[in-house]
């Protein structure tokens, strides 16, 4: 079938154009490029991580949730004593011993094979034929892409386990990140998975389930209990994914739908809607990146107040969502109105991969393992998430530990729709800067008439607020290549700018868009952003 997909990892974008070549459609792509990425990308993404989707097809949109939850033994004051403050980068809690982020305590119950399964409901082909393809890549083996080592070589931040820590947390997590003598493998290295290409053919075989209730239930189960971790086999067979409304808004006349919480969607809703009160955005013009600032530490107060777990928190959409509080958002950025800040900036351990199809079909789907928690259940290849690493270690707030909740998450898959057609599918790894990565590419699109490789590739900001702490206006964090005159007039306006090293920041979101118009005709790009990615379209 004719369509697009888009990855960070050109391996998996074109497995899914090929899987549309044999008759699939968006979502069939979708699934069987999420599979392929968790071998090619592996500390991004895993059997054992967890994500959410945005999905469309003629007639309708739902949104899929199948974050990570904490595990029946976790407790809410269980890390409260201990608890030594967060990164400036990422929002990561930091323990002495590395306890939310590193090893088997920081694992939450996985949900992205028990999500993908839930996909394939609206897929054209047989569950095992999306498997085959990551099945062979496993096993066969391939030369090692540079993207795949640049976490591992990355400094980490203070107070954070380094990629190499990581790499050797297990044995199996050094056998595979290492070489016959020790050290670390690089970029080039001969790269399989033998293990997980093994993993990958029992689950095309017995099914999804296998992984909750079966053989590799037990085995996760039985390693989790080996390292302390908090996550049990009743907690696998228990786990089920989330299926609701996408959050909705509109900007510009259009359509925004996006991920329900505890994800982002929220934020990239309520950001876009501030900026529709305000004349269109021209592309890296100063006054731009005041206003797309000013929206975000709007949008980023509101969910540390207020977005967390709704089956654990009632989260007020409507409220938040709405035109009220989008008119006193902008009344207060008119005003000039300050709020303090949290000075957090995205993280490394997502991925996302974006479909569409000639059907009508969308699939904007992110998954992740967090960071990479350095564990690999033996002899499966099953990589394991941190998704304990951003709840907030003290009880009693929105976002506090509690069995079988899942944390807040910066994952903000979206699709836009032109009246009852999607116009824009997008989304992205990088953390909080997932949401501000989305909202900059869609006021790109349809404000500045970026073509979609320009969109991905434009400068960008991004900045967080909270109703506590941080100087007036709050911390701004700038890629190098905005303009000294942007610059100035975000510290006129009470910014803390906090210019980043680099001209295309890794962690300030990896967009994977694709545009659609009125003919049906699409174009889609790869964010340029860690070595960037492929558009693979099937034209058939």
């Amino acid at each position: 079938m004719r369509g697009v997909v888009v990855a960070p990892q050109p391996a998996a974008a074109e497995i899914g154009a090929e899987l549309l070549a044999q008759g699939g459609n968006a979502f069939d792509a979708a699934i069987g490029a999420a599979f392929a990425q968790m071998v090619t990308d592996p500390q991004m993404c895993g059997l054992g991580g967890f994500g959410c989707a945005t999905y469309a097809w003629p007639g309708g949109c739902e949104h899929l949730g199948f974050h990570a939850r904490a595990g029946s033994r976790a407790t809410p004051d269980m890390w409260a004593a201990d608890f030594r403050g967060r990164t400036e980068l990422g929002n990561y809690t930091l323990f002495d011993d590395y306890r939310s982020n590193l090893g088997h305590t920081s694992v939450g119950t996985p949900g992205v094979v028990a999500g993908l399964a839930s996909l394939h409901s609206r897929a054209q082909l047989p569950w095992a034929q999306l498997i085959e393809p990551a099945v062979k890549l496993a096993l066969d083996g391939f030369p090692a892409p540079e993207f795949a080592f640049e976490s591992l070589r990355r400094l980490p931040q203070p107070g954070m386990p380094s990629g190499e820590q990581r790499a050797r947390c297990t044995p199996d997590s050094a056998s595979l990140w290492c070489r016959a003598d020790g050290s670390l493998k690089q970029p080039g290295d001969q790269w399989a998975n033998p293990h997980l290409g093994e993993t990958l053919k029992r689950l095309a075989r017995a099914g999804a389930r296998d992984f909750y209730v079966g053989d590799l239930a037990t085995r996760i189960a039985d390693e989790l209990a080996r390292g302390g971790g908090y996550v049990t086999l009743e907690d696998l067979r228990r786990y089920e994914v989330r299926l609701s409304q996408p959050v909705r808004g509109t900007f510009r006349g259009l359509d925004v739908r996006s991920s329900s919480a505890p994800a982002s969607g929220i934020s990239g809703v309520q950001m876009l809607q501030i900026l529709d009160r305000f004349p269109p955005l021209v592309p890296e013009q100063p006054e731009s990146y005041v206003l797309l600032a000013s929206a975000m530490r709007e949008a980023f107060a509101a969910r540390l107040r207020a977005v967390a777990d709704p089956d654990f928190v009632a989260v007020p959409v409507d409220e938040l969502t709405g035109g009220a509080w989008a008119d006193a958002a902008a009344e207060r950025i008119r005003n000039k109105a300050t709020l303090g800040a949290v000075a957090t900036v995205g993280g490394e351990g997502t991925t996302h991969v974006s479909t569409c199809d000639a059907d009508g079909n969308a699939v904007a789907l992110t998954h992740t393992l967090g960071i990479f928690s350095g564990v690999i259940v033996p002899d499966t290849g099953i990589a394991l998430n941190s998704g304990m690493d951003l709840f907030d270690p003290l009880p009693g707030g929105p976002n506090s530990i509690q069995p079988g909740k899942a944390r807040v998450s910066g994952m903000a898959p979206t699709i836009v729709f032109d009246g009852r057609r999607p116009a824009i599918v997008t989304g992205a790894p990088g953390t909080n800067a997932i949401v501000t990565s989305v909202v900059q590419v869609i006021v790109g699109v349809v404000d500045g008439k970026l073509t979609p490789v320009e969109a991905v590739s434009a400068p960008r900001v991004h900045c967080e607020g909270g109703p506590e702490g941080g100087p007036e206006g709050g911390p701004v964090f700038v890629e190098g290549r905005v303009q000294r005159a942007a610059r100035d007039a975000l510290s006129e306006a009470g910014f803390d700018l906090r210019l980043m090293p680099t001209n295309y920041a890794p962690g300030f979101g990896r967009n994977q868009l694709i545009c659609i118009d009125a003919r049906g005709d699409f174009r889609g790009a790869s964010d340029p952003r860690r070595d960037g990615g492929m558009a693979a379209y099937c034209f058939r």
